[in-house]
């Protein structure tokens, strides 16, 4: 992902020892990228991304699914004992 690439690229020029400059902005940064090594750069590392951000939402959306219906069930129960 773009920003992403960008974002590290950045945290790695400001953890550089013996640095005492700023990070590129955002826009200096995606221009340095695109020029220096061509658009296909900013997708670097774009599948192991995939490959883990698709278990972590099916994780996710798994979690509360199961959240959600152990709540309902137990708001059932609790109205049906105050009636």
């Amino acid at each position: 992902m773009p920003f992403d690439v960008v974002k590290t690229r950045a945290q790695v020029q400001l953890q550089q020892k013996g640095t005492r400059r700023r990070a590129p902005s955002l826009v200096d940064a995606f221009r340095t990228i695109v020029r220096h090594e061509g658009p296909a750069a900013l997708f670097a590392g774009l599948i192991p991304r995939i490959m883990r951000a698709g278990p972590s939402c099916a994780i996710m959306i798994g979690a509360y699914e199961a959240a959600t219906h152990y709540l309902v069930e137990h708001a059932e129960v609790e109205r049906a004992a105050d009636t």
